[in-house]
């Protein structure tokens, strides 16, 4: 359609004469005709969205049934970040909004720190509430999108503040077929380099009973989702390189407190005629040795446990299982 070709033609630099207004009218027009649109082959790669968004310049506040664009100078009102619901669209967060009613009701959220306001000039915020596109995406590592889409980016004059700054996330649960109690959930975002999703840099910090609501924490901005992984793949958690090797070390020290354990009783033994004759000073090393031993006994068990544990979380089994 004619929004498409106009955003890529504004991603490619072969649109010189189009200005930042028609470039948010486009995206604006194309996120509702694909939101439509499911089975469209037409597809605005994630990148080039994320690309085009970034280069607004001017403040805007766009509200659709299907999206919402918020571009604004966050110190005039104390904005804080932007939500999306049903039923009256979206809308930006300000400090005085009623945080926890807004929050619960929303599909979609997203906040940032308040003491970063008066360094911004710029606060960025896009929602997808249909994202058609990212649903085609195939993601390698089986995961599925289960929410709606948030961009963020802001504009500044603190160069500390080039790549953004940690913002809070909040998901509801968009497609939820097949996720079950014990599927997992990962807070990514999309990695422009190499145009997958990513989990680095961000948190899942769980599901919110009071807020009704699945939380993320990420320490910079781009483009942001809400990916789950079905039951069937999280029933056997795989073991990295790195579990190995810290099991197999964990087990060798095993052997080797135990085979000090033996070593000093069988010496002892030769200069001892009694085992009665043993000193505290003898004991004392065997005591260390041993309790040290039950210590790795102890944490080599618990790694294996959490393993198998169908209903751990991410965050959890990096915990236990890969050494540090």
């Amino acid at each position: 359609n004619a929004s498409y070709n106009e955003i890529i033609s504004y991603d490619s630099n072969s649109n010189t004469s189009m200005d930042t207004m028609s470039l948010v009218e486009a995206i604006d027009d194309y996120l509702f005709i694909a939101s439509k649109n499911a089975s469209s082959n037409t597809i605005l790669h994630p990148t080039i969205l994320d690309n085009v968004f970034n280069s607004i310049n001017i403040s805007i506040n766009i509200s659709s049934s299907q999206s919402y664009l918020m571009s604004v100078n966050p110190n005039n009102e104390k904005i804080i970040g932007a939500y999306f619901n049903s039923i009256t669209y979206g809308s930006p967060l300000n400090q005085s909004t009623n945080f926890a009613s807004i929050i619960s009701s929303s599909v979609v959220a997203a906040t940032i720190d308040d003491t970063y306001l008066n360094s911004i000039s710029l606060l960025k915020m896009l929602i997808i509430y249909t994202p058609n596109d990212y649903l085609k995406i195939n993601d390698s590592g089986k995961k599925n999108l289960a929410s709606s889409i948030i961009i963020a980016d802001l504009t500044s004059n603190n160069k500390n503040l080039s790549s953004g700054i940690p913002i809070t996330l909040y998901f509801t649960i968009r497609y939820p077929q097949n996720i079950t109690s014990n599927s997992l959930f990962y807070c990514s975002y999309w990695e422009v380099t190499n145009n997958s999703w990513s989990q680095d840099g961000c948190n899942y910090i769980g599901y919110n009973q009071t807020l009704a609501t699945h939380v993320c924490w990420c320490n910079h901005m781009t483009t942001f989702a809400l990916l789950w992984l079905p039951s069937s793949d999280t029933d056997n958690v795989q073991w990295t390189v790195r579990d190995y090797i810290s099991m197999a070390f964990q087990a060798l020290s095993i052997l080797c407190f135990l085979g000090l354990i033996i070593h000093c009783i069988v010496t002892c033994s030769c200069f001892r005629n009694n085992i009665m004759d043993f000193q505290p000073n003898d004991l004392l090393p065997l005591i260390s040795s041993g309790s040290t031993m039950i210590l790795f006994i102890f944490y080599l068990a618990l790694g294996i446990t959490v393993h198998q544990r169908q209903d751990i979380s991410l965050s959890e089994t990096k915990c236990f299982s890969t050494a540090s």
